[in-house]
């Protein structure tokens, strides 16, 4: 029986690398169309997964994800480092800009602020360049994908930016998981990053934390929410927050 069954299968050459072509074929595309879903879905939460050293985000109560933040005033950076438990805490501002290239081309770009002294907020993995070069005069780090972008056919370090009216020099290249929109990103230390992105009297958009030895993520949430009035998350609760936000608010899901 198996024998009569394996004949009517292989019996007509054509149709039978006819279907093995087309089932090859339809796997093949229904492995790569989860592929890109998942990657589009883990790109909502790329800011927080390039952020690997804080254990803690804290936000205004309205916020929803790395991307869509309400500014806090600076005040809420002392009040999170008066909760017990928190090791450190440092300010981290991303906000919108439109740069200019020596070239005259315009470019809308995220800038991410981190913190003065530790740098914590930048992603560790360096392409070319170190950290360090931020402590030079209007330095900025740009991400590999702004990098391909911006100057696909040279080397963007000692290029210069028009930012805002003021000058930014890219001194390094940083390896940076991509945003959802794959937008360049601008990393430089957050008192620079406040006169390159003008805004409102409030301009923190987080709060970055490192919780004691003693205290889980979870335990630290719930005393900065209880004794602040904030919002606080675990980072891997608030990188679910962002793939959260795309499956709510976007046509991704049902179009895969």
């Amino acid at each position: 029986m198996n024998w009569i069954a394996i004949r009517m299968l292989t019996g007509d050459a054509q149709k039978f690398y006819g279907l093995l072509f087309g089932i090859a074929f339809s796997t093949l595309l229904i492995t790569q169309q989860l592929t890109i879903f998942v990657n589009l879905l883990e790109r909502g939460s790329s800011g927080v997964y390039n952020v690997s050293s804080a254990d803690v985000w804290v936000m205004d109560p309205v916020s929803r994800t790395t991307e869509v933040a309400y500014p806090m005033p600076s005040t809420a950076l002392d009040k999170v480092r008066g909760v017990p438990g928190v090791a450190w805490a440092v300010p981290h501002i991303r906000a919108s800009a439109s740069v200019r290239t020596g070239s005259g081309e315009l470019e809308g770009v995220t800038v991410v602020g981190v913190d003065d002294a530790t740098l914590i907020g930048l992603p560790k993995n360096m392409v070319e360049g170190t950290p360090e070069v931020l402590s030079q005069p209007d330095s900025v780090i740009i991400d590999d994908v702004g990098a391909t972008r911006m100057f696909p056919d040279q080397s963007p370090i000692g290029q210069r930016l028009e930012l805002n009216d003021q000058r930014a020099v890219i001194r390094g290249i940083v390896d940076a998981i991509p945003s959802f929109t794959s937008q360049v990103t601008l990393y430089t230390k957050y008192s620079r990053a406040l006169n390159y992105v003008p805004g409102t009297r409030n301009r923190l958009s987080f709060v970055l934390v490192g919780k004691a030895q003693d205290v889980s993520p979870e335990d630290l949430v719930e005393r900065i929410e209880s004794q602040t009035g904030l919002r606080a998350r675990t980072r891997d609760e608030f990188a679910r927050d962002g793939v959260d936000f795309i499956i709510e608010n976007t046509g991704i899901p049902p179009n895969f």
